[in-house]
């Protein structure tokens, strides 16, 4: 790809995949320029500063953007604005994990009943959320973080992206989760999982609905829409689940089972590079019903490609709720 004048934006970037994603996209394309965002302008000038520092030929800049709150998205839509009249790449990454709990009784049933390692890959029956927050616009804050202030960030910035010129096209790029295929995760009639127990996996299951409605919606414009699992690895959120010293521990033995378990990406270079390979495509020649698997061998990185596990009635149901709630919660906030 020839990535002069070319702009790409990446959310949740002051730390694991995110960082890790800028970085290769910088060494991968040197005249991109990449627009670092997060909600902590202290880090994301700190990170800014390493990668400048790393990279001194770099074409980098930065965007305070706190996407679980819909008045951040919406300060944060006038200052890309301002400043760019195209986005060719946008990495929806920010995410959260909710404060969970692990199920100790149904991790021994999985020592049993051989399910062990698909509850560790995905937190199915390993993983209990506690009690969602809320927030101030009264939403699940795993639902708002993960897929629905990214919803209104592209929604709101429609016009800039796509075919803004001949040939142009704009790629938005989900980090989704193997979690998404967890059985039982999703609830329609609670598209937030207020209720439920797996708000992370009920909101990866709502991203995967919502790329191939993107696409359905908006490929007439030249905005294209997929997903990718980046696979197990080491990461702030990630290391929530369990103490630092653990993963220490059992890194050594993860990497030994790369042989039987291909998503032990464990390493930012291999987990990102699912990520990074789409900005080589060209997004109408690739099926998005379909969602990208990054995987890992003691030889290097390679991708899978499965059919997104989501029904017809249920995607669509998704897209009414998800525009409805964005277009009441916009409009109150632009009437303030």
């Amino acid at each position: 790809m020839d990535s002069a004048g070319k702009v790409a934006l990446i959310t949740g970037c002051t730390s694991g995949i995110g960082l890790g994603l800028a970085e290769k996209l910088v060494k991968e394309h040197r005249h991109l320029h990449i627009c670092l965002s997060g909600r902590n302008e202290e880090k994301l000038k700190s990170v800014l500063s390493v990668l400048k520092l790393k990279y001194p030929n770099s074409n980098l800049s930065m965007l305070v953007l706190d996407v679980s709150d819909s008045k951040s998205v919406l300060n944060a839509v006038r200052e890309i604005r301002n400043r760019f009249n195209r986005l060719d790449f946008i990495f929806l990454n920010a995410g959260m994990m909710p404060e969970t709990r692990i199920n100790w009784m149904n991790v021994v049933k999985g020592l049993f009943n051989g399910k062990i390692i698909h509850m560790f890959l995905t937190g199915d029956g390993m993983l209990e959320a506690l009690p969602e927050k809320k927030t101030r616009d009264g939403l699940s804050l795993t639902f708002a973080t993960n897929v629905f202030g990214h919803f209104v960030l592209v929604s709101e910035l429609q016009d800039i992206l796509g075919r803004t010129a001949a040939g142009d096209y704009t790629h938005l790029i989900w980090t989704s989760s193997s979690s998404a295929n967890s059985l039982n995760c999703f609830d329609k009639s609670d598209v937030m999982c207020l209720n439920g127990k797996q708000s992370y996996a009920s909101s990866k299951y709502c991203m995967d609905a919502l790329s191939i409605s993107l696409n359905e919606n908006w490929n007439s414009k030249g905005i294209y829409s997929s997903v990718v699992c980046p696979g197990v690895v080491w990461s702030s959120m990630t290391g929530a689940l369990l103490p630092a010293w653990v993963w220490y521990l059992m890194m050594p033995l993860f990497f030994l089972l790369r042989v039987f378990i291909r998503n032990l990406t464990l390493t930012l270079d291999a987990a990102t590079s699912g990520l990074v390979w789409l900005t080589h495509q060209q997004p109408e020649s690739l099926d998005y019903h379909q969602k990208i698997y990054t995987r890992a061998s003691w030889f290097g990185s390679y991708l899978d490609f499965h059919k997104i596990k989501v029904e017809e009635e249920t995607k669509n149901d998704i897209w009414k709720q998800m525009s409805q709630l964005r277009s009441r919660i916009t409009q109150r906030l632009k009437n303030v």
